[in-house]
């Protein structure tokens, strides 16, 4: 049983000092350790809002009210409901309880995904209906595992770099890139996997993907017992009659050049480099295409030459270039992550 609500970031519609939202999910279940909201001084429902720091499917919750920790059985919150949503902002209702009785809430629902969760209560408790307390809140992530541990992309490079849990990646290919393969790995052995519908063996490529030339859609749907979790990757191919490449790419810092990772392809558009203690470093970037424009940082920058330097902050450090065809159009976009140990 895993509770993803477990001291995750509890906020709530007001509360009673010293009973904070955070400790009906810290685990403790002791008297002291409960959220107290007295709705008769704030607002109706009382609320209490649970980020959970990413996605999840949920398929039960429990609460446990004053009772469970040695208040009379009438110390029980009678009306309640349970919301989620993926963005704070669109709110789905996911269960709903009238009259309650019970010490504890202990409920199993049919799966849905949320990142955050809030319980509204809207008739406190049964010896005092103006109060709501919770003692511990509980938020169940489903046994199925509908996820991938890996996607990786023939051509191109994803962006962000692969995560389970974010679900919307971009790719960009050169116009000479006639398709693409994606190759997913589920978490979970039981899973079964279609590419844009077409079953894929997790672990092997899909059959290639044709690509026309703007945006191409290609969806990873992952399924495990009743949960179907889908990953989109919009791949762009560039066309030649509106984009241009760089032909280069050279990283300065105080002692010389800098390695770049991977090393610079012109259809390879995110590259990782690390410049130490550096405190600055310059970009030379050449096009490939005579009257070619490029700008690093939004800076105008002469092919084949360096950019002004660039300050770098500690960690991690993006640095842009974008290369304009002579004609106009969309500009075709490189970016280097530089880090400063």
């Amino acid at each position: 049983m895993n509770n993803v609500a477990l001291n995750k970031a509890a906020t709530s519609s007001s509360y009673v000092s010293p009973f904070a939202p955070g400790k009906a999910v810290d685990g403790t279940l002791t008297p002291l350790s409960r959220w107290l909201c007295d709705r008769v001084c704030t607002e109706t429902p009382g609320r209490l809002q649970v980020d959970l720091g990413a996605p999840y499917w949920i398929n039960r919750w429990i609460v446990k009210h004053m009772a469970t920790v040695g208040w009379p059985a009438n110390y029980v919150n009678a009306e309640f409901y349970l919301q989620g949503s993926m963005d704070n902002a669109n709110w789905f209702t996911m269960d709903t309880i009238s009259d309650n009785t019970l010490s504890t809430t202990d409920r199993t629902i049919a799966p849905m995904q949320a990142r955050y969760v809030k319980l509204s209560v809207t008739s406190g408790l049964r010896s005092n209906k103006g109060v709501a307390s919770i003692v511990d809140l509980q938020i169940i992530e489903s046994d199925y595992n509908p996820y991938l541990v890996n996607l990786t992309i023939s051509s191109g490079t994803l962006s962000p770099a692969f995560n389970p849990k974010v679900f919307p990646y971009t790719d960009q290919v050169g116009s000479e890139v006639v398709s693409v393969t994606v190759t997913p790995t589920a978490q979970a052995s039981t899973s079964a996997i279609k590419v844009n519908n077409v079953a894929v063996t997790s672990g092997h490529a899909s059959q290639p993907i044709t690509l026309q030339d703007g945006n191409n859609y290609i969806t990873v749907a992952v399924t495990n017992g009743p949960i179907t979790q889908s990953y989109t990757t919009v791949v762009t191919k560039l066309s030649d009659s509106g984009y241009t490449y760089l032909s280069n790419l050279v990283l300065n810092g105080p002692r010389g050049t800098i390695a770049i990772a991977p090393s610079f392809d012109k259809n390879i558009f995110e590259y990782n480099a690390y410049a130490r203690t550096a405190a600055s470093v310059t970009v030379t970037p050449s096009v490939e295409k005579p009257g070619s424009t490029v700008k690093v940082n939004d800076v105008d920058v002469v092919s084949g030459q360096p950019s002004q330097a660039i300050s770098l902050s500690q960690g991690s450090n993006t640095v842009t270039i974008q290369v304009t065809h002579e004609g106009g159009g969309s500009p075709t976009l490189y970016k280097l992550y530089v880090t400063k140990s």
